[in-house]
């Protein structure tokens, strides 16, 4: 199991921007593992029979596994599999758990402010589980980990702003075109797996074996809907990563690439250069 979380207490004082983040974080569990895990704080910890409500919106998205879902005014719980996104209201009671017979990963944020409580009453964002299927997955989890470091680093503006972004793209998932055909799923799936692990290099026929189609149909199909290979698509989203790091944190170009996976700070910057026209020193003055 793994986990990266954080909490904070809410301001006393109406946030300037309209919304502020008040916990965000990423669990992966191996099958058959307790749900929820221990060590969040107790009003935020439940047990699917009792279920719970929490004072504040909570989007969870789930890049791993399949799970059940129920909220208030379901008569049962309905089944999911990821790639999915759902989001949680403040004060409605709720409950939601993996399938035990899969892994499981999921990334959350939790918030209020006078924004989301607005785009609720005018029924701009919803609960329903099926209101998000033209959203981009593999986009919106980078969204995520871009705020689970802004948080980590304290940067809590900054993490608010792109929080605002996924408020967007939530309330407008039909207007991102892309052409679906009957490895959507597979794909949506393949691209959500490299922005986890876009630090590691990937065995790319072991990736397409266990989705049980050959590397060559994965690299055919995932074209067809991203316009570009797996394999590029891999290159850019670590690229993109390192554009991030160098502009909003401190590292250092050797710190950048041992967090990415990269061989050695020049050969990121080899990469980046080639990618972007300039160094990574160049990109960060």
């Amino acid at each position: 199991m793994s986990k990266y979380f954080l909490y904070r207490s809410p301001k006393k004082t109406p946030n300037p921007w309209g919304i502020e983040i008040l916990n965000t974080g990423k669990q992966s569990l191996q099958a058959g593992s307790p749900y929820p895990p221990k060590n969040h704080p107790s009003s935020y910890v439940f047990n699917w029979t009792k279920g719970r409500i929490i004072n504040e919106y909570q989007i969870l998205l789930v890049t791993q596994g399949s799970g059940l879902f129920q909220s208030k005014g379901q008569s049962e719980a309905r089944e999911f599999k990821a790639p999915f996104i759902f989001l949680v209201f403040p004060d409605i009671w709720h409950r939601y758990k993996p399938i035990k017979s899969s892994d499981w990963t999921e990334y959350w944020i939790g918030f209020k402010g006078i924004i989301p409580d607005s785009l609720q009453k005018n029924g701009e964002i919803t609960s329903a589980l099926d209101a998000f299927k033209g959203v981009h997955y593999s986009k919106l989890v980078l969204l995520f980990q871009q705020i689970l470091q802004f948080f980590k680093q304290g940067q809590t503006e900054q993490a608010n702003v792109v929080l605002h972004q996924i408020l967007v793209d939530l309330c407008n998932p039909k207007e991102i075109y892309r052409k679906e055909h009957k490895y959507s799923h597979l794909v949506d799936q393949i691209s959500l797996f490299i922005a986890d692990n876009c630090h590691k290099a990937i065995d790319w026929e072991k990736l397409s074996s266990s989705h049980g189609i050959s590397y060559s149909l994965l690299r055919k199909v995932f074209k067809q809907r991203e316009a570009i290979p797996p394999k590029k698509y891999h290159t850019i989203v670590r690229l993109d990563k390192v554009k991030f790091f160098l502009n909003h944190t401190n590292m250092s170009l050797t710190e950048i690439a041992d967090e990415l996976g990269f061989n050695s700070p020049f050969h990121l910057s080899s990469q980046f250069k080639k990618y972007f026209g300039k160094s990574p020193k160049e990109w960060r003055s």
